[in-house]
């Protein structure tokens, strides 16, 4: 009798229903194009209609099961949307809290740009992982934060920034703990400087600054997120912190 070759194991996130917030630029984009390798489903949502359409684009390009929409995370109007299109999409596995706006020196932003910073940076994030954990709550799922290591590091210019990015830090430690019991896991990623469109500096000083290993690609923050979604069912990743080599 011939010799039957087995067939290759599926992915681990095969099927899975994943949602990125942020998802159409940067380390959300990053993000998505790697679960789509990995044979994920995946919903994108980003605050641009025109940046939406091009990011859905190449993900399917590239062979992905993608969905999208154009979505403002600090408006609850637009989440409640968001996860009713999520409900009739057939639930959720896993959610990546990414959406964010960059930071401003704290002499040089106003009060209404200090809040609306903290709306995004850290308000939506605790918004969406309410409705997401309450769509898990029956079969489990994996809730992935990307804060900032500047949650740790605390540069002095960058006040209100860090204080989004250490409200996230409690907030995912907090919430890990209370859903652990639900089956459903909680993990922070809180990457170094990373080259992404908030980054404002010219390329060329990108380029530099990556040749000397000062700054990461946002596929190294990607590769973070896969990994903590694909770790045993035993095994919990609280915290994982990245950083250029220098």
């Amino acid at each position: 009798m011939p010799d039957q070759i087995p067939h290759a194991p599926s992915p681990p996130l095969a099927g899975r229903r994943v949602l990125i917030t942020g998802g159409t630029t940067g380390i959300g984009l990053a993000v998505a194009h790697l679960l789509v390798r990995q044979h994920a489903r995946v919903f994108v949502v980003g605050r641009r209609p025109s940046t939406l359409e091009a990011a859905l684009h190449n993900l399917r390009a590239a062979g992905g099961e993608v969905q999208g929409l154009p979505i403002d995370t600090v408006r609850l109007d637009d989440l409640h949307r968001l996860f009713q299109e999520i409900d009739r999409w057939g639930g959720l596995d896993v959610l990546v809290n990414n959406a964010s706006v960059r930071g401003t020196p704290f002499w040089d932003e106003d009060a209404r740009g200090a809040e609306h910073l903290m709306q995004v940076n850290a308000g939506g994030y605790v918004t969406c992982a309410h409705l997401a954990a309450r769509r898990m709550r029956e079969h489990g799922g994996h809730i992935v934060n990307v804060g900032s290591l500047a949650a740790e590091v605390r540069d002095g210019p960058y006040a209100t920034y860090v204080a989004a990015k250490s409200a996230v830090r409690g907030f995912s430690m907090a919430l890990g703990r209370t859903v652990r019991a639900e089956g459903i896991r909680v993990s922070l990623i809180e990457p170094g400087f990373v080259d992404t469109p908030m980054i404002d500096v010219p390329v060329e000083e990108k380029q530099q600054r990556k040749k000397r290993l000062e700054m990461l690609e946002p596929r190294d923050v990607a590769e973070a997120v896969l990994f903590c979604l694909t770790r045993p069912p035993g095994v919990d990743i609280p915290l994982l912190q990245i950083q250029p080599l220098r």
